[in-house]
Order: C-alpha cells, then sequence, then structure tokens
C-alpha cells in the first residue's frame, strides 16, 4: 500500500468532506447548539484520543503526546509498522500509544482483536505487548495468547463476551474514522494529550518512518 500522508486536521475539502465540513446542530437537554466544521473536529479527535474504559490497549498512560494507532491483523503495512511502534513506545515515554483495533472483515482477524481484548483487560501492558508482537511475527491466536499464560483451544465460543467488547469498539472507531475521511490502515493520529487543537494535531496513513512519527509529536507539544 503506498503510504499517504495528511498532515493537520486544516479546514480543507482536501482532508474532510463537505458533508462533514458542513456545520451541524448539537442538542442537550439545556438546548441546542450549531457546531462548526472545526468544533466537529475537535470534538472527534477528543473522542479518538480518549481510552474509554480502559478497553483500549495504552502504553505509556500519563505520556503528554497522545498517539492513536489504528490497525487490525489481516493488514500487512500494519504487520510493517508494529515493530516501530512498540520501539517508539519504549524509547519515548512521554508518549502516550493507544492501540484501536478495526478488526477488519477476515474471521482470523476479528477472533485475534477480541483475544487481545482479554489479554489486555485481564493481563496488562505487558502482556498486550507481547501478544501484539507476536501476532504481527505470524503467531496463532492461540500461540500469542499461550505466551502470555491463556489457555486457548482456537475457538471463537471461548471468547464470548469478549466479541461483544470487541465489535463496539471496532464499530466506534471506524465511525471515527469516516468522520475524519481516513481510509485505509494502519492509521495515526498524533495529538496533545491535554487541550488537543486541530492545528496541532496531525493525521498520518500507511507505513510511516520513526522521524516523521517524532516531528508529529513535536507539533502535538506545541498544543500542550
Amino acid at each position: 500500500m503506498k503510504s499517504r500522508i495528511t498532515v493537520g486536521l486544516l479546514m480543507s475539502a482536501l482532508l474532510l468532506p463537505a458533508a462533514v465540513l458542513a456545520e451541524t446542530t448539537h442538542c442537550t437537554p439545556k438546548g441546542c447548539k450549531v457546531l462548526s466544521a472545526e468544533e466537529i473536529q475537535k470534538s472527534v479527535i477528543e473522542d479518538i484520543s480518549t481510552n474509554f474504559g480502559g478497553m483500549h490497549p495504552v502504553i505509556n498512560a500519563k505520556g503528554s503526546v497522545t498517539l492513536v494507532a489504528v490497525y487490525d491483523y489481516a493488514c500487512a503495512d500494519c504487520k510493517k509498522m508494529a515493530p516501530m511502534l512498540l520501539t517508539l513506545a519504549k524509547k519515548h515515554p512521554d508518549i502516550r500509544v493507544i492501540f484501536r483495533n478495526t478488526q477488519g472483515e477476515l474471521p482470523n482477524a476479528q477472533l485475534a482483536a477480541q483475544a487481545e481484548k482479554k489479554v489486555w483487560i485481564l493481563q496488562g501492558e505487558k502482556a498486550f505487548m507481547h501478544y501484539f508482537s507476536q501476532l504481527f511475527k505470524g503467531e496463532s491466536v492461540k500461540e500469542a495468547m499461550f505466551g502470555v499464560g491463556i489457555a486457548f483451544a482456537g475457538t471463537k465460543e471461548e471468547l464470548l463476551g469478549w466479541d461483544v467488547t470487541s465489535d463496539k469498539i471496532a464499530k466506534q472507531t471506524k465511525y471515527f474514522l469516516e468522520e475524519l475521511n481516513i481510509k485505509t490502515t494502519p492509521a495515526f493520529i498524533v495529538t496533545a494529550t491535554k487541550n488537543p487543537d486541530v492545528n496541532t494535531t496531525t493525521m498520518l496513513t500507511g507505513v510511516v518512518d520513526e522521524k516523521t512519527l517524532l516531528a508529529a509529536v513535536q507539533k502535538a507539544k506545541r498544543g500542550e
């Protein structure tokens, strides 16, 4: 997949389609307010860079810059980026990396995403990093789960309950990507952890190098 880089969330049809750029009305029990395109973008950025209820795997939870990595286990370019993502997280504790899995359409990728949630919630950061790494190295879900001490025979029925959580998160992530006009994985959104701003946020898609990601991190720091 050819790498495509879109820098910043600027008010431009090059970034968002006309339907997204249009103003919309947001209503609460206290009344209604017309939201500008920039307010809509800011809301999407805030939502996608939040770790709702601890359900998304996170490395360096206290980092001042958030890097949201969107992927699925059937994605060839995601496989290329996986080792660098883990290395980046280890080398830069100021970068809070949130992993958001879209699941993809292939049964094995869906099973891997569901198992991922179980590993993260039951075993935490270290186990997730091992699982994530081994899946992208070509191990099966069964082998990767065994590697973190979770017995798994390899059937979908063993993950009942975890599939609901995984499906919900995948649908939510896909919705946000549609709002930001991101059409491929891997995708990376880099923004300030506190008070993210559209002018200091960077979106990247495809295979990118560490230098490019770190440049986006520096840009995000200007918005801290």
